[in-house]
């Protein structure tokens, strides 16, 4: 079974025993989006990751205490959590590959970056 042949089973799962929703108390088939938050939260649980960002974005990272572009080469998790293989932008020509970056260590916007890199909480 592939993933999304995975993926449509547990939703197919999700809700077999459930005859009212948790949130509103209302059939499951008259609820008003609770039901996609709980079946958010019941993937969640069952191990879908979520990355913050898809391969082949861009993100913002702090390197060499400075914020710089890097595009998203490879996404995966490990027994440590999220990381990503990225290719930095440095200044001028030239670029460089890291693997060490962790999902709370890139952010998506550059003013999130420069925010964390002033030593902002983000």
């Amino acid at each position: 079974m592939n993933e999304r042949e995975r993926l449509i089973k547990l939703i197919d799962d999700f809700g077999d025993d459930v005859a009212l929703c948790d949130v509103c108390n209302r059939p499951r088939e008259d609820c008003e989006g609770c039901t996609n938050e709980q079946l958010a939260d019941y993937l969640l649980k069952n191990g879908v990751i979520v990355p913050p960002v898809n391969v082949g974005g861009i993100v913002w990272v702090i390197y060499n205490k400075c914020v710089m572009s890097a595009n998203v080469l490879a996404v995966y998790v490990d027994k440590s959590g999220g990381m990503f293989d990225l290719k930095i932008l440095t200044e001028g020509l030239k670029s460089i590959v890291n693997k060490d970056y962790t999902f709370d260590m890139v952010y998506t916007t550059k003013e999130q970056a420069e925010k964390a890199l002033k030593g902002g909480a983000e």
